[in-house]
């Protein structure tokens, strides 16, 4: 079911002057959805790295890990188990920049690293698809704005199949295009063939297979994917909904959707209010939780106009972004000065209070014990921009829009206690 058009002009009016930019907004069936957390679906498929001496010291963990069902359920303690650290053991140091005002980046909504460390980026002002190399420097551009073969109109997500192929949700989502990672048209898939309607891209699953995220609206904040294997006959394998836990109940006719990240086989998603990290395998089947006893994330706020919607995104809980190690950093932001999200909705726009904003970068090892966070107050993003993707050397890729919109890469460093 799609939103309304006075639903969707509401909708897209409040959500650019009240919500945090790079955070999960709600989204309705005809906005480009921008990616409401790292979806992780650009990320290069990549075995993981061997333990090192890095691994988490465990042994003053107080919480719990529980198995019920198939199900494993890690409940953290209050504090961290680095928070007794002498000196900060979560540390980013940069490593390379993509873009600035050379590369004329104008707006980016898609990047992916291959195995390579080779980046692409997808520029929603410019329509085109743009490959750097490992230094930073332009290799190609591809693409121009329009309907046609090799030409882009709404892209809403772009992966990577882990190897030379780059795959784009195309044309408001009805079309999915191919792309060699040297900078060449493969071919498209018109998604109606397959009884497919509108879509955005989810992520890139092994050996073969590409998951879409339906663009319909559901009477709680819901994911729900389409399978498609690729090949000569692509044909759809799956269909399965992800959900947030509890239901979250939403006005009709909006679509609000998870922040998810792919790793390999695996889905791992986010949410808002709790703070709680799912893990679900290829076939929406659920495998883990991992649970934070913190009470300051808030939900999405909504209020009824007649028969309009508003709604207001107050940020959220990012999927986690897995690293070669095993261990996941998680993006939570937050406002400090909105307890009631629905009463802040209802108020006339001039009688709202500027939003307060808080921000984390938090650390969990790969069983999902919480390690160490950092916090970046004042600020809907940490100061190092939004996380995106890794590769496989472990280093971590931002996006950020300010003053210039480009890829950041980073090194990141543990120094656990001993």
């Amino acid at each position: 079911m799609n939103a309304p058009p006075s639903v969707t002009a509401t909708l897209l009016a409040l959500l650019a002057t009240a919500c945090a930019p790079e955070s999960p907004t709600p989204s309705t069936s005809k906005r480009p959805q921008a990616s409401p957390a790292p979806s992780t679906s650009e990320r290069p498929q990549a075995s993981p790295a061997p333990s090192t001496s890095e691994r988490p010291q465990t042994s003053a963990w107080q919480g719990t890990i529980e198995e019920f069902g198939g199900v494993v359920t890690v409940r953290n303690p209050d504090s961290g188990l680095w928070d007794d650290a002498p000196s900060p053991p979560l540390r980013f140091e940069p490593d390379g920049v993509f873009g600035g005002p050379a590369a004329q980046i104008e707006a980016i909504a898609a990047a992916i690293v291959d195995v390579e460390s080779n980046v692409y980026v997808y520029d929603s002002d410019r329509h085109e698809l743009v490959g750097f190399d490992p230094a930073g420097t332009v290799r190609w551009r591809a693409g121009a704005e329009g309907n046609g073969p090799q030409q882009f109109s709404a892209v809403r997500g772009a992966t990577y199949d882990g190897d030379e192929t780059i795959y784009l949700v195309n044309q408001e989502g009805t079309r999915l295009d191919t792309w060699s990672t040297d900078g060449s048209f493969v071919g498209s898939i018109e998604l109606a063939e397959l009884g497919i309607g509108r879509t955005f891209m989810g992520g890139f699953l092994p050996p073969n297979r590409i998951a879409l995220l339906v663009d319909d609206a559901f009477d709680s904040a819901t994911n729900a994917y389409i399978v498609l294997e690729l090949g000569d006959q692509p044909r759809v394998t799956e269909r399965f909904r992800i959900g947030t836990d509890p239901l979250m109940p939403i006005p009709p006719g909006i679509v609000l959707q998870l922040s998810h990240y792919f790793d390999g086989d695996r889905i791992l998603v986010g949410t808002w209010e709790r703070y709680l990290l799912r893990v679900y395998d290829d076939t929406g089947k659920l495998q883990r939780r991992v649970i934070r006893p913190v009470d300051y994330l808030r939900r999405p706020g909504f209020a009824a106009r007649g028969d309009e919607f508003a709604a207001i995104s107050f940020g959220g809980l990012g999927a986690p972004i897995v690293m070669p190690t095993g261990h996941w950093i998680v993006v939570a932001s937050w406002p400090t000065n909105v307890d009631d999200p629905n009463a802040y909705v209802e108020l006339p726009p001039q009688q709202r209070p500027a939003i307060q904003w808080s921000s984390s970068i938090d650390l969990f090892d790969p069983e999902g014990r919480f390690l160490y966070s950092l916090e970046t107050p004042g600020s809907p993003m940490p100061a190092i921009g939004r996380p995106w993707t890794v590769d496989t050397e472990g280093r971590l890729y931002t996006v950020i829009a300010q003053p210039f919109p480009q890829v950041r890469r980073y090194r990141v460093l543990f120094d656990p206690p001993r």
